[in-house]
């Protein structure tokens, strides 16, 4: 089988459909309970946007010819993915802050996932012009913007 940048959206996919599922699974025990469901409904809505980011990217590679990604590559790719997937996670959540604070380690944590996977797709000069690499460049940018405005929240 071959694979290239829409299998690895798959895996992008997954991941921040990992994220909803922790979201929807915080069992929170501090109080101001309403703010806590707050934030959590804006942090699944900014979530949603990210998939649907993901998803009209795949729609609009889809037509389009794409070079494929050697499949050790690929598998370490997914290795790296479904080893990361199995670890988040929201714990012992009692304030707002912990929310805000897990959310932005998370993204922090997947951004350097995502850099590890773009790295891993170079094994040669031309590889950075590639469509993969640009089109993970284009998701590393968006996911850096998404880290600056948790941050700014939490200061």
């Amino acid at each position: 089988m071959e694979y290239n940048i829409l299998d690895i959206l798959d895996k992008v996919i997954m991941i921040s459909s990992k994220r909803i599922e922790v979201y929807l699974n915080i069992d929170y025990k501090g109080e101001d309970k309403e703010k806590f469901q707050l934030i959590d409904k804006v942090l699944i809505k900014s979530i949603n946007r990210e998939l649907k980011y993901y998803e009209d990217l795949k729609r609009e590679l889809s037509n389009k010819e794409l070079e494929k990604v050697n499949f050790a590559t690929y598998d370490k790719i997914s290795f790296l993915v479904h080893g990361f997937a199995n670890k988040v996670r929201c714990d012992d959540i009692n304030t707002i802050d912990k929310v805000l604070k897990c959310t932005l380690d998370l993204d922090k944590n997947i951004l350097a996932l995502y850099i590890d996977i773009q790295g891993r797709l170079i094994k040669s000069e031309g590889d950075s012009e590639t469509k993969t690499y640009k089109t993970l460049y284009e998701i590393i940018n968006e996911k850096r913007k998404i880290i600056k405005e948790i941050e700014r929240i939490l200061k």
